[in-house]
């Protein structure tokens, strides 16, 4: 028995035994819960214990002896810890310390026995050099860093006084943009940020539902202030990503139940998830406006100027990583143990209003402004603790313009308008054509559709409009009247869960007067709410069910 641990996490003891194999000495941990169950004990066979069918009970007594035998002899009981994140320990005046756990807590000097890589490689140094450098030259390189650093900010704000959840924070772009460089760049903050590292804190979206919570929940088990990372949305086999987003972000994982019919102890977390990819995470989900809220959508950007750049990055930061993570926790839990929980969260609500005096999406600026706040109050700190001489403004105007940039899509339902554009382009044929809207017997005086000679096989009319109509920009020469039935079979075809939601959200985002005031007399009525899609006071134009 070389040594026998504590875990401070869960309680567990774990022993470091020494065995020969082969005639060379091996040393191997091993959970108490095996060393003294017949059953289990069996499996470490292979790394040198002496043990088979025939004496698998005297070796589990032996542990026993042996473990009782240490303590006899005064050996210290080493602490270690198998869960990361924001924690609350006693310092050595006896007071209250909260601070970021990852390979070493900077308290109690436990180790990190979990399953990932959080110990620290290379230079401290050469990682913070790089780092200053490159949040003087690059807004994408501060956003990255700030993302890392607000993770631990999250888990003390939300342990504590303010209610936040869990944050998807997805980099959208071209695969030679650098993204994958900037998620390296973040995740080294905590650990090693190889994505072909089994046991790295970088994945792929090359995985099952279960596996993907699994694996980010078990990183902290409800412990708060983790980065964790995903590489290549792309790589996800799942159509429809909805309840997975949700399950992210609410970090609970579904309950289960054990052989014996019973309900397992669900797994939870708190931590914000940096994703890759070249397509849109929002895209592929059903719609839901709170999805929008829970996930941003960094869109276009050119992550690093350049290949060689990009390349120069990576190479450091899979070099010298793991440092930064606990040095800034361990910053903030003096910080407040100094000025009370109360200063940071004054601090918090600062820039909240920082980024709502600047941001011009009024429909999402409120709820949006704690994560964008805590970005921001994430560059603060940085520039207090490390002086990285973050620019905060252009960080909180870089946001902004990402922001305002991608409105449609961020307003909820991303993308539907297009989608249901392309499918009526699609099934042209089945659409009857009208070249105009003056045509007699096609349109009721209030804009309903009113011919009878449909055939029964059509979904409604395509109407040509005589002059172009500018709406948001582009230009319409053509209308749609979709009979209600099939507006919402297509609705539930393109993966809409609420129809009516969808006819809300159309009629918003084309406003009738857009329309209407610059159509000529007659084509389409006052009050048509206006769109490719939109008839009048209705959303679509129908009669009932029927065909008229």
């Amino acid at each position: 028995m070389r040594k026998i641990a504590e875990d401070i996490d869960t309680d567990e003891v774990f022993y470091d035994v020494e065995c020969q194999k082969l005639g060379k000495n091996k040393v191997f941990t091993i959970p108490k819960s095996d060393a003294i169950d017949i059953n289990n004990v069996k499996k470490y066979h292979k790394y040198g214990l002496d043990v088979n069918d025939a004496n698998r009970a005297i070796v589990t007594e032996l542990f026993q002896i042996m473990e009782d035998d240490y303590v006899e002899e005064g050996l210290p009981i080493f602490r270690v810890h198998s869960e990361a994140g924001v924690k609350i320990h006693q310092d050595e005046n006896g007071d209250s310390l909260m601070v970021y756990v990852g390979a070493e807590c900077p308290v109690s000097h436990s180790k990190y026995i979990g399953k990932f890589d959080l110990q620290p490689k290379g230079s401290r140094d050469a990682w913070f050099a790089l780092v200053k450098n490159l949040v003087k030259e690059s807004v994408q390189g501060s956003f990255v860093i700030c993302v890392a650093f607000g993770a631990i900010l999250m888990g003390v704000l939300k342990e504590n006084v303010v209610d936040l959840d869990n944050l998807i924070v997805h980099l959208r772009g071209d695969s030679s943009s650098g993204k994958t460089t900037m998620l390296n760049l973040a995740i080294s903050v905590f650990g090693n940020p190889d994505e072909h590292c089994r046991n790295g804190l970088i994945s792929t979206w090359n995985a099952t539902q279960n596996a993907l919570l699994r694996r980010l929940m078990s990183h902290g088990n409800g412990k708060g202030g983790n980065l964790y990372g995903l590489d290549e949305f792309s790589m996800l086999q799942v159509k429809d990503c909805t309840n997975l987003i949700y399950a992210i972000t609410s970090g609970i994982e579904r309950d289960r139940l054990t052989a014996n019919i019973q309900t397992q102890d669900r797994l939870t977390g708190t931590y914000i998830l940096m994703s890759t990819g070249e397509s849109s995470l929002l895209g592929r989900t059903n719609g839901n406006i709170g999805l929008a809220m829970r996930v941003l959508e960094m869109d276009d950007q050119m992550w690093t100027k350049d290949s060689e750049t990009s390349e120069k990055i990576k190479n450091i930061v899979k070099q010298n990583y793991g440092f930064a993570a606990e040095e800034f926790g361990l910053k903030l839990g003096k910080y407040i143990q100094v000025n009370k929980l109360t200063h940071l969260v004054d601090r918090f609500n600062y820039w909240r209003g920082y980024y709502c005096d600047r941001c011009d999406t009024k429909e999402r600026r409120e709820r949006m402004s704690s994560r964008y706040g805590l970005i921001l109050l994430a560059a603060q700190f940085s520039n207090e603790f490390f002086n990285f001489e973050i620019d905060s403004e252009a960080l909180c105007q870089f946001m902004v313009d990402n922001e305002n940039s991608n409105v449609d899509q961020r307003e909820g339902y991303a993308g539907c308008y297009d989608k249901i554009v392309a499918y009526i382009v699609s099934n042209m044929s089945k659409f009857q054509r009208i070249s105009s809207c003056k045509k007699k017997n096609v349109l009721h005086s209030e804009g309903d559709i009113v011919s009878e000679d449909l055939p029964r096989d059509k979904w409604g009319y395509i109407v040509s409009v005589d002059q172009k109509i500018k709406v948001d920009g582009m230009y319409v020469q053509e209308v749609a009247y979709i009979f209600r039935p099939v507006f919402e079979r297509m609705v539930k075809r393109l993966g809409y869960e609420d129809e009516k939601a969808i006819r809300k959200y159309l009629k918003k985002k084309v406003r009738c007067k857009r329309l209407w005031q610059n159509t000529p007399k007659g084509e389409i009525k006052e009050g048509m709410s206006g769109s490719l899609l939109i008839g009048r006071k209705k959303p679509l134009c129908w009669r009932g069910d029927t065909r008229k």
